[in-house]
């Protein structure tokens, strides 16, 4: 099992509205796919916290952030400790993220 994934208010909202957007422009094919994709690489991410590349460390809260390629385009910023996954972002990195 696991280390337990925790998304934060603002990443649960990114992530309804790319839902929203593949079922308003999509095949339902496709945003099947899309969904499991994203299970499967958030179990992964579960198992394995070290598997995103560094994004930056904060000074401030001393939490080190890091990068995970979840579909095609789609990125989540995270961070970890103890025994919690927590997911502050999910974005398409075009628009949303910087030198990923």
């Amino acid at each position: 099992m696991g280390m337990k994934i925790i998304w934060q208010k603002e990443a649960e909202e990114e992530f309804a509205e790319i839902m929203k957007w593949y079922k308003d422009n999509c095949a339902p094919s496709a945003r099947d796919k899309l969904m499991k994709n994203i299970g499967q690489r958030i179990v992964l991410l579960s198992r394995q916290p070290f598997i995103g590349k560094r994004f930056f460390t904060s000074t401030d809260t001393e939490k080190e952030y890091r990068i995970l390629k979840i579909y095609r385009n789609l990125r989540v910023i995270y961070y970890f400790s103890n025994d919690n996954i927590c997911i502050v972002h999910i974005g398409d990195c075009r628009n949303t993220f910087v030198n990923c």
